[in-house]
């Protein structure tokens, strides 16, 4: 049960120096992520509690696809497990990613980040899912904490960049054989770093999840690095 709701709860983990704000948002002209075909980033992702490091390239590719009422653009996530498709859009100031993590489980489309807005602009994604008779609802909580700030990622610094945090609030879980859903405590700290042109820069994730009488289903500490890229 433990290994099936954490694969569930992955869709949930989807991660400075500060300038003077621009209180009507970030109106940088460049998007906050290219979509040129051949583009790559190499990032790394750290487990923080294990101290481990492991690598992969993400790639852009020359092929869209139509999801619901988007098109979203195909890349390649290549790491030593082997090559999974992400997919992304841009809405004008909105910005996308279409995710599955496996075929028993559902899919979601995220709203991760909006430019052009405020301080504290805010935006909730619900999550319903069930398998094996097990029901698992949340919700999502993307906040922009500031909308026009610099960071340092490897020894690079990037300018413009959004912060976003992300909460996952209202969890519950439904059992067979237990009448009531189970509330979940949830201790988090995470949020992401988003640079005009390079997307994703640097995001952090700090979630525990303790299900009552049931123990903790999750616990994880990981930053993800871009460490260099080639954009086209």
């Amino acid at each position: 049960m433990k290994k099936l709701l954490f694969a569930g709860f992955s869709i949930l983990i989807l991660a400075t120096s500060c300038k003077k704000d621009n209180p009507s948002g970030n109106n940088v002209a460049s998007p906050f992520m290219t979509l040129a075909s051949g583009t790559t980033w190499n990032y790394e992702t750290t487990d923080n509690a294990a101290t481990t490091v492991t690598p992969y390239t993400l790639t852009s590719t020359s092929i869209d696809t139509v999801v619901g009422s988007r098109t979203y653009h195909v890349f390649n996530s290549v790491d030593a497990n082997g090559t999974t498709q992400e997919y992304y859009n841009i809405s004008g100031d909105e910005y996308y990613q279409f995710t599955q993590i496996a075929a028993q489980l559902p899919t979601i489309e995220l709203l991760y980040l909006k430019n052009n807005v405020a301080n504290g602009t805010n935006w909730t994604t619900p999550i319903a899912f069930s398998q094996q008779g097990a029901s698992v609802n949340a919700s999502i909580k993307n906040i922009v904490e500031n909308n026009n700030t610099s960071v340092v990622v490897n020894g690079v610094t990037y300018n413009n960049v959004i912060k976003v945090r992300t909460e996952i609030n209202n969890v519950t879980l439904t059992i067979p054989g237990i009448p009531f859903p189970l509330p979940v405590t949830v201790t988090q700290d995470m949020y992401a770093y988003y640079a005009p042109k390079f997307g994703l820069v640097e995001r952090n994730t700090a979630l525990k999840l303790d299900i009552q009488g049931q123990g903790t289903l999750i616990d994880v500490n990981t930053t993800n690095r871009l460490i260099s890229s080639n954009i086209q």
